[in-house]
Order: structure tokens, then sequence, then C-alpha cells
């Protein structure tokens, strides 16, 4: 039986991260929600932030993930997979729509190419 799509990007490396960024949720207010990028890959990232509304597996979102010590970010749609909901926060796992180059992946994980 062959390996699905996302099973082969869920495969791809995660790298330990605590990158500041911001998520926008499809469908929910304007202002940005604090978040951190606490894993990494090229194909997605596992998110922690605070969020008072209501969001579920399969919701659409977008984060700029911002590189380190600089004001620069990196946007990323993505799609929620998994989540836990916590007692201050909430914790979940996306997978971007559109896989990160290698090059943008060294650079938030401040590796040089």
């Amino acid at each position: 039986m062959a390996e699905s799509h996302y099973a082969k990007m869920r495969s791809k490396v995660r790298i330990k991260t605590d990158l500041k960024a911001h998520c926008f949720i499809k469908n929910e207010e304007a202002q940005p929600i604090e978040c951190t990028v606490i894993d990494l890959s090229t194909a997605g990232a596992g998110v922690v932030f605070q969020h008072n509304g209501k969001i579920g597996i399969g919701d659409s979102v977008a984060i700029n993930i911002f590189l380190p010590n600089t004001i620069l970010h990196v946007a990323v749609r993505a799609e929620i997979r998994w989540l836990r909901r916590r007692a201050k926060d909430m914790m979940c796992g996306t997978q971007f729509q559109e896989a990160l180059s290698e090059r943008m992946f060294n650079q938030l994980i401040k590796k040089t190419p």
C-alpha cells in the first residue's frame, strides 16, 4: 500500500524551535494572535498560542514566522491537523499548504545554507 501524501510530509525531520510568530485565523478577528513555533519542518510546524475563539481541526490559518534577530518574517498558510487545548493556551500541529524551501527553513533555524 502506498504511503499517503500527508504521511510523507509529516515524516520530514522536525527541529525544536522557539520562534515568535503571529497567527491569523480565517474568518476570525483581523488582529493577529501572538504565538510561538515550538517545532518546525519544511512541511509543517507545532504552534502554541492563546485563543479565546473557536478553532478546529481542518481550519485554515496564516502564520507569519519571524526570522530570529530581525523584523523580517516568513508568511505561510497552513491547515490545523490536530490540537490540544490546555489550561492557559492551545497547542496545535499544522501542515503547510506549500512546503518551505530548504534555504528558508535553514534561515529560520539559524543554519547557514
